[in-house]
This record gives structure tokens, sequence and C-alpha cells, in this order.
């Protein structure tokens, strides 16, 4: 058997990640911007973006996290599910998988995000945010509770 690289920095994808950490190493933020291509074309931006948040997570371990989307211009694609439920996916226990999460939407994405999500009346979570600062003060308070 022949084994061959594989490397998934190597797809194109307009997507970019930029990557925060606050001077306790408590919060981990993330600020996605680009276009998330539809449907399973975008499969590759969802684990752009999953990949990231996930190595980080593990090699920082921040008590909370931050994805800020609102640069992020989506419409469909359901492999994005993977990045709303990142925890429920990646936590090794019970304390990983509470791990308090937050998102910064905007109208590049919320609809969709809604719809992906199945909210009825598009009303969503009370763990999403227009503003990044909103969602700080959120974290913070989670932090401090």
């Amino acid at each position: 058997m022949e084994l061959r690289e594989i490397n998934i920095n190597a797809f194109e994808s307009n997507v970019k990640c930029e990557y925060y950490i606050d001077e306790n190493d408590s919060i981990l933020k993330i600020d996605v911007s680009g276009t998330y291509r539809q449907g399973s074309s975008g499969n590759i931006d969802a684990y752009k973006i999953y990949t990231g948040i996930v190595a980080y997570f593990f090699w920082i371990e921040p008590q909370c996290i931050l994805v800020d989307l609102s640069k992020l211009e989506y419409t469909w694609g359901n492999t994005m599910l993977k990045v709303l439920n990142l925890m429920t996916h990646v936590g090794r226990n019970n304390y990983e998988k509470n791990t308090p999460i937050a998102f910064v939407v905007s109208p590049k994405n919320e609809k969709a995000i809604s719809s992906l999500l199945q909210i009825p009346n598009n009303k969503l979570p009370n763990y999403y945010f227009y503003e990044s600062s909103q969602a700080l003060e959120y974290l913070v308070q989670k932090l401090n509770s």
C-alpha cells in the first residue's frame, strides 16, 4: 500500500480566517470573511473554518470561543453545520462539549444560518449576536459566572 500526502490548505477557498486570543488565553476569537461557495462546492470552505477553530482550540485550550461570521457571504451549504455545532462534534467530554461559544452574524448570512439551523421565525438562539462587542460581553459574563 502506498500513502500519499494530503493537505487541506492546498484546496482553493475564498474564505479567510484570522485568529485572536485574549491576554489570559481564555477567549479564542475567529474572524471569518470572504465568500462561502454554495452547496457542496462550499464544503472545503466550511472545513477550512472548522479545522482552524479545532486546531486553535486544542492548542490554546481557551474557555470560550467567539466566531465572527459578520463579514462572511453565506447563502447555503449544509457543511456549515459543522461550524455552527462545533463543540458537539469535537468536545472530548462534557466540559468541552459545553464550552461557551458565541457567533456574530450579519445580513450577509443571517437568513441562511437561520434556515440551516431550522429555526422557526428566524429567531436565532441567545448566543448569536449582530455585534462582536455584544458577543464578547456575553462570553465574559459566562467566564465570570
